[in-house]
């Protein structure tokens, strides 16, 4: 596995993410999972 550092957008946020993943591809789709799942964290209510 190999590191990839991905730039994601959150919002109005645009920040990297360091990935561990076999390919570009999948370092890319885990970046996209990650930010919709911390993008769910954020709408969700307290």
């Amino acid at each position: 596995m190999k590191n990839y550092l991905v730039t994601i957008k959150i919002g109005k946020v645009i920040t990297n993410k360091l990935v561990k993943a076999e390919t570009a591809e999948e370092a890319e789709k885990e970046a996209l999972r990650c930010a919709s799942q911390e993008t769910t964290d954020l709408q969700a209510p307290s």
